[in-house]
Protein backbone atom coordinates (compact mmCIF):
# COMPACT_ATOMS: atom_id res chain seq x y z
CA UNK A 1 0.00 0.00 0.00
CA UNK A 2 1.42 3.34 -1.02
CA UNK A 3 1.51 6.31 1.38
CA UNK A 4 -1.36 7.96 -0.52
CA UNK A 5 -3.45 4.80 -0.27
CA UNK A 6 -2.63 4.53 3.43
CA UNK A 7 -3.86 8.08 4.14
CA UNK A 8 -6.96 7.60 1.99
CA UNK A 9 -7.77 4.33 3.75
CA UNK A 10 -7.46 5.89 7.19
CA UNK A 11 -9.53 8.90 6.16
CA UNK A 12 -12.32 6.66 4.88
CA UNK A 13 -12.04 4.49 7.97
CA UNK A 14 -13.13 7.45 10.13
CA UNK A 15 -16.67 7.05 8.79
CA UNK A 16 -17.20 3.32 8.17
CA UNK A 17 -20.23 2.53 6.06
CA UNK A 18 -20.57 6.07 4.70
CA UNK A 19 -19.75 6.88 1.07
CA UNK A 20 -17.42 9.87 0.58
CA UNK A 21 -17.05 11.82 -2.66
CA UNK A 22 -13.70 12.05 -4.44
CA UNK A 23 -13.92 15.80 -3.92
CA UNK A 24 -14.00 15.41 -0.12
CA UNK A 25 -11.27 12.77 -0.12
CA UNK A 26 -8.86 14.93 -2.12
CA UNK A 27 -9.66 18.00 -0.04
CA UNK A 28 -9.08 16.32 3.33
CA UNK A 29 -6.28 13.89 2.52
CA UNK A 30 -4.15 15.92 0.13
CA UNK A 31 -4.43 19.34 1.69
CA UNK A 32 -4.92 22.65 -0.10
CA UNK A 33 -1.82 22.44 -2.31
CA UNK A 34 -2.73 19.00 -3.63
CA UNK A 35 -6.34 20.07 -4.07
CA UNK A 36 -5.29 23.08 -6.12
CA UNK A 37 -2.97 21.11 -8.44
CA UNK A 38 -5.56 18.54 -9.46
CA UNK A 39 -8.79 17.43 -7.94
CA UNK A 40 -8.62 13.84 -9.14
CA UNK A 41 -5.10 12.80 -8.12
CA UNK A 42 -6.59 10.21 -5.74
CA UNK A 43 -8.62 8.44 -8.42
CA UNK A 44 -5.73 6.16 -9.46
CA UNK A 45 -5.09 5.15 -5.85
CA UNK A 46 -8.79 4.59 -5.19
CA UNK A 47 -9.13 2.47 -8.34
CA UNK A 48 -6.19 0.32 -7.22
CA UNK A 49 -7.67 0.02 -3.74
CA UNK A 50 -11.01 -0.98 -5.27
CA UNK A 51 -9.39 -3.72 -7.37
CA UNK A 52 -7.63 -5.02 -4.23
CA UNK A 53 -10.96 -5.16 -2.40
CA UNK A 54 -10.18 -2.50 0.20
CA UNK A 55 -12.80 0.05 -0.87
CA UNK A 56 -16.03 0.00 -2.84
CA UNK A 57 -17.61 2.56 -5.15
CA UNK A 58 -21.27 3.43 -5.64
CA UNK A 59 -23.06 4.74 -8.75
CA UNK A 60 -22.38 8.36 -7.72
CA UNK A 61 -18.59 7.71 -7.81
CA UNK A 62 -18.29 7.89 -4.02
CA UNK A 63 -16.06 5.55 -2.03
CA UNK A 64 -16.14 3.78 1.33
CA UNK A 65 -14.22 1.07 3.14
CA UNK A 66 -15.44 -2.37 2.11
CA UNK A 67 -17.10 -4.16 5.00
CA UNK A 68 -14.97 -7.04 6.20
CA UNK A 69 -16.76 -10.12 7.56
CA UNK A 70 -16.54 -10.67 11.30
CA UNK A 71 -15.57 -14.35 10.95
CA UNK A 72 -12.03 -13.69 12.18
CA UNK A 73 -13.33 -11.96 15.28
CA UNK A 74 -15.53 -14.94 16.11
CA UNK A 75 -12.58 -17.31 15.71
CA UNK A 76 -10.34 -15.22 17.96
CA UNK A 77 -13.11 -14.93 20.55
CA UNK A 78 -13.57 -18.73 20.50
CA UNK A 79 -9.84 -19.22 21.10
CA UNK A 80 -10.10 -17.26 24.35
CA UNK A 81 -12.89 -19.48 25.72
CA UNK A 82 -11.76 -23.02 26.58
CA UNK A 83 -14.20 -25.71 25.52
CA UNK A 84 -15.81 -23.70 22.73
CA UNK A 85 -16.00 -25.56 19.42
CA UNK A 86 -13.84 -24.02 16.70
CA UNK A 87 -15.87 -25.68 13.96
CA UNK A 88 -14.03 -26.74 10.82
CA UNK A 89 -10.79 -24.93 11.58
CA UNK A 90 -7.22 -26.07 11.93
CA UNK A 91 -4.37 -24.57 13.88
CA UNK A 92 -1.02 -25.01 12.16
CA UNK A 93 2.22 -24.44 14.04
CA UNK A 94 5.64 -23.72 12.60
CA UNK A 95 6.76 -27.22 13.69
CA UNK A 96 4.08 -28.74 11.44
CA UNK A 97 5.35 -26.76 8.49
CA UNK A 98 9.00 -27.59 9.14
CA UNK A 99 8.20 -31.31 9.51
CA UNK A 100 6.45 -31.42 6.12
CA UNK A 101 9.08 -29.37 4.25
Amino acid sequence: MSPQEYYIYHYLNRTPGQFISIYEIVKHVGGNRSFATGRFWALDSLSRMESEGLVERNDAEEFRIRHQPDDTTEFLRALQNPGVSLGDTAIITIRDVERNA
